[in-house]
C-alpha cells in the first residue's frame, strides 16, 4: 500500500479580521451606524477595519467584547493572523523573484543529504533552502557567503564555485555547532596537532573519533563531509565565535 503524502494548506489570500467583523454585526441584526455608535468608533474606521485598511487595535477588541458578546481575544487573534498571513504573502512574492538563486545551489543533493524537502514547491525549496544557511533573504546569503571568510585548502585543478562551496561549508557548520567543545587555546591546540599528525596513519574511523575529540577538547570542532560535485575542497577552516574554531574535512586523498 502506497504511502499518502500530506500537503499543508498556505492559502495565496488574507481575509481581514473585518469580515467577521460585519458577520457579527449582521448576525446582530446592527447596522452599522449602531455598531459605530455603541463602539464609539466613527463610520469611516469601521470601514477601514472592514476592508483590513486599519487593524483592530486591543482597544477597539476591548469594545467590540462589551457590544458584541465575542471576547477581545478572539478579534486580537484574528487581527494577528491576518497581519501574520499577510507578511507571509508578501515573503513569498519576494522568494518569487528570487527563484532563479535557487538554480545555483546543489538542492538536489541537499534533499538526499536530508537538509531539504523532496516535495516542497520551488517557493518552499526557496524558504527552506534559505533556512539551512540560516539567512532571510538571497541578499543575506549573498553578504555572508558569495565570497566566504574561509582559508581552504583545494586541488588546482578545478575551480570551486560559491554556491556548492557554502552549501558544503554550511554542512560542516552545522555539524560543528552541535559538538560540544571547550574553549580555544591555541596552546592547547598546537600540541594537540602534533599528537594528531600519527594519528593519520590509522583507519578513518579511529582517526576521525580521536581527532574530534582531541580538538574538542582544544576549542576546535572537526566536521567530516561528504564530498560534493564542483566543491574539490579537501578542507576548510573558519572561526564560529572567538571560542570556537572549525575545521571541515572530506578526507579526499585520504
Amino acid at each position: 500500500m502506497s504511502a499518502v503524502k500530506k500537503y499543508r494548506f498556505d492559502p495565496d489570500y488574507a481575509v481581514p479580521p473585518g469580515a467577521s467583523l460585519q458577520e457579527t454585526m449582521e448576525a446582530l441584526d446592527m447596522t452599522q451606524r449602531e455598531l459605530a455608535l455603541r463602539t464609539g468608533l466613527t463610520v469611516q474606521t469601521l470601514n477601514r477595519i472592514f476592508k483590513g485598511e486599519q487593524p483592530i487595535s486591543y482597544d477597539t477588541a476591548n469594545r467590540l467584547e462589551l457590544v458584541t458578546g465575542t471576547p477581545a481575544n478572539f478579534w486580537n487573534n484574528l487581527e494577528a493572523q491576518y497581519r501574520e498571513q499577510l507578511s507571509k504573502l508578501e515573503e513569498r512574492n519576494r522568494l518569487e523573484s528570487d527563484l532563479a538563486w535557487l538554480k545555483t545551489i546543489p538542492t538536489k543533493e541537499l534533499i538526499e543529504r536530508g537538509f531539504l524537502n523532496p516535495d516542497s514547491s520551488n517557493v518552499m525549496l526557496l524558504r527552506e533552502t534559505l533556512g539551512f544557511f540560516g539567512v532571510s533573504s538571497v541578499n543575506a546569503w549573498k553578504d555572508i557567503w558569495q565570497v566566504p571568510a574561509v582559508a581552504a585548502r583545494r586541488s588546482h585543478c578545478f575551480e570551486s564555485q560559491p554556491s556548492p562551496a557554502s552549501a558544503w561549508i554550511r554542512q560542516g557548520e552545522i555539524q560543528a555547532h552541535s559538538i560540544e567543545s571547550h574553549p580555544y587555546d591555541k596552546n592547547r591546540f598546537e600540541k594537540t596537532l602534533k599528537t594528531i599528525r600519527g594519528l593519520t596513519r590509522t583507519s578513518p574511523d579511529v582517526f576521525q573519533h580521536e581527532m574530534r575529540d582531541l580538538c574538542a577538547a582544544a576549542g576546535v570542532a572537526v566536521a567530516f563531509v561528504k564530498e560534493m560535485k564542483k566543491v574539490p575542497w579537501c578542507g576548510a577552516t573558519k572561526w564560529l565565535s572567538p571560542r570556537k574554531a572549525m575545521i571541515l574535512l572530506n578526507l579526499r586523498g585520504k
